[in-house]
């Protein structure tokens, strides 16, 4: 009782040490996947909180263009009107910038909350918030069990398995047609020296050597960004972060709208893709209300209507980070849930039995007590039949 624990070595309870080993560990993992979920809980808070401050700002902007169009107003009130609302705009823009501890609020990249202290356990997926609408024209995670209608099929047959898109001997090509300047991101892999990946326009191949399996000799995943410009280039051809221009080399094609497609001609097995993304080079799509109000020139070019979709998609973005509010919470308390029962089976097998034990330390002391009052009392006994005899 003194250590409160009910084997104080590994020799009294072997398996026993080795399981709550095994559950304090698991315990530890639940505690830091629920401190994770809150901090991001905190981030997302302060995301919405920045979204809100869009939404006033998209609101006032509104009401100085409704002022603005006052027959009464003279040409000074405009020019103040006009005055506040190119801070507003900069004040907007400024919004993206925002961080939480270091990582940026706004953005299209997606983040992955783990919701479990398992090692193989879920995660959640957090989309990115684009507000300023900086982020992909397109993007295919390859999740459905076929092609989707985006892309058509010239040659082949592409296969589509648990996010990833085998081509062998295929030929597909986006259906979008993108009328600027675009950077794409695709991750790929090849498992054989002899498969052959080609990016090309319309006829005209970008790549004047195709990628093989030779130049990517591993079976790991690799990241290939390049740019495309409506010149028909491409520029900027990288493998994860580094210059890979050197080991194809590009041409040129016809100018105009890009036509984007990707092809498999080797003899191996295949090549696989996920992940792929195309974003406008300019950084700001013009999909994008609200970043359409935060680059419009002055008060006199802003369109309302355009001001009321902006705030529409403001009021999107917050619908959707509260509803993953909403999960975080309810996989957080999960968590605690499996926490505080691991914590009690842990303690079932290491814990001492405080009420067990007093039990049975108060048997033993009345045990003992009637022991010695017996041994008194026969003590006595003889002591009298010894003053009897003398």
């Amino acid at each position: 009782m003194t250590s409160g624990m009910s084997a104080t070595g590994p020799s009294e309870d072997a398996g026993g040490l080795a399981v709550s080993m095994k559950m304090d560990a698991a315990i530890r993992r639940q505690a830091s996947a629920s401190a994770s979920i809150g901090n991001t809980l905190s981030y997302l808070q302060t995301q919405d909180g920045a979204m809100n401050t869009a939404s006033e700002i998209l609101s006032r902007i509104g009401e100085l263009k409704t002022l603005s169009q006052d027959v009464t107003k003279n040409t000074t009130d405009k020019a103040n009107y006009n005055t506040e609302f190119l801070q507003l705009k900069e004040q907007l823009s400024g919004l993206t910038s925002e961080t939480f501890n270091g990582l940026s609020l706004f953005g299209s990249e997606s983040l992955t909350v783990k919701t479990s202290g398992n090692p193989d356990g879920g995660t959640i997926q957090l989309s990115g918030v684009d507000l300023l609408g900086s982020g992909p024209l397109f993007e295919d995670d390859f999740s459905g069990s076929s092609l989707s209608s985006d892309w058509t099929v010239n040659s082949g047959s592409p296969a589509v398995n648990s996010g990833v898109l085998t081509l062998d001997g295929s030929r597909i090509t986006l259906a979008e047609a993108f009328d600027e300047d675009v950077s794409v991101e695709v991750q790929v892999r090849f498992d054989n020296s002899s498969d052959q990946l080609d990016i090309y326009n319309d006829s005209n191949y970008y790549l004047s050597g195709y990628i093989d399996g030779n130049e990517l000799p591993d079976t790991d995943w690799h990241t290939l960004t390049f740019d495309l410009a409506t010149d028909g280039t491409m520029a900027n051809l990288e493998l994860d972060g580094s210059d890979f221009s050197s080991a194809t080399g590009t041409v040129s094609t016809a100018s105009g709208d890009i036509s984007f497609g990707l092809s498999e001609s080797g003899s191996g097995d295949g090549v696989e893709f996920r992940n792929l993304s195309v974003s406008p080079q300019s950084g700001v799509s013009s999909s994008s209300s609200v970043g359409s109000v935060a680059s419009t020139a002055d008060l006199d070019s802003v369109d309302i209507e355009t001001v009321k979709d902006a705030i529409g998609e403001v009021a999107t973005f917050r619908a959707q980070n509260g509803a993953q509010q909403s999960r975080l919470n309810f996989a957080q308390e999960q968590l605690n849930t499996n926490r505080v029962n691991l914590e009690a089976a842990k303690s079932r097998i290491m814990d001492v039995d405080v009420a067990a034990e007093s039990t049975n330390l108060a048997r033993l002391n009345i045990l003992q007590q009637a022991g010695a009052s017996m041994l008194q009392q026969a003590n006595q006994s003889q002591q009298i039949a010894l003053k009897l005899i003398g």
